[in-house]
């Protein structure tokens, strides 16, 4: 009998300490992803030349670009494109 009381208080305890540490484990980062929209530009191959700049900026930075459009015209805001990074 006493075995056996020994051994679950044994277990409990156990079981205890390893419940802390996932309670105290940090938890994974969220990841926000990020819309940039670039507008106002009068040519497509002056749209296009930014587009580049931009995406070479943002993966030489460190960042993860995940979907970029291609240059096109929108009327008001004239060409324009848009990236989205991590």
């Amino acid at each position: 009998m006493n075995v056996k009381k020994n051994l679950v208080t044994g277990l409990l305890a156990l079981g205890m300490i390893g419940g802390a540490g996932m309670i105290a484990a940090p938890g994974a980062a969220a990841v926000t992803e990020v819309r940039e929209n670039y507008t106002h530009y009068s040519t497509k191959s002056e749209c296009e030349g930014w587009r580049s700049s931009t995406l070479n900026r943002l993966r030489a930075t460190g960042r993860e670009v995940t979907a970029y459009t291609p240059c096109h015209y929108n009327g008001a805001e004239k060409w324009k494109f848009q990236v989205w990074y991590i």
